[in-house]
């Protein structure tokens, strides 16, 4: 009888769990942005996410930073440091705006690692945007 109960009461909680889970992962979305927003942590969908990760394979070997006009910061140092940190991606876009889009599509034709260059600036700048809004 004991053993049976314990089933009912584990059956019963799966069946809340599953009918409740649409409306809590909403609520938890909220909190997340309600938490760390202010901080400039917003949630990323899975193609900023992959972008992200794909940052990852800059090494700083210094080839896409023989492209750079002049800027204060290496292209190089944008891609390891501050693409990756995403309350500062404000700071990261006026960087990037330094380098003409033809400037970063020849650094990432250099990068051995296959770095999409382009896409990180792009994606810099969409995360800026949107923490502006915030």
């Amino acid at each position: 009888m004991a053993r049976l109960s314990a089933l009912w009461l584990l059956a019963g909680a799966l069946v809340r769990a599953v009918v409740s889970w649409p409306l809590r992962r909403g609520r938890a979305l909220q909190a997340f942005r309600d938490n760390y927003g202010p901080e400039g942590l917003l949630p990323v969908s899975s193609d900023v996410h992959r972008q992200l990760v794909s940052a990852g394979g800059c090494t700083g070997c210094g080839r896409c930073d023989r492209v750079s006009s002049g800027t204060a910061v290496p292209l190089s140092q944008l891609l390891r440091g501050w693409t990756r940190s995403l309350p500062d991606a404000d700071i990261c876009a006026a960087e990037f705006a330094h380098y003409p889009d033809a400037e970063l599509a020849r650094a990432e034709e250099l990068c051995p690692f296959g770095v999409p260059i382009v896409a990180l600036a792009q994606m810099t700048r969409t995360q800026a945007e949107q923490m502006s809004r915030h």
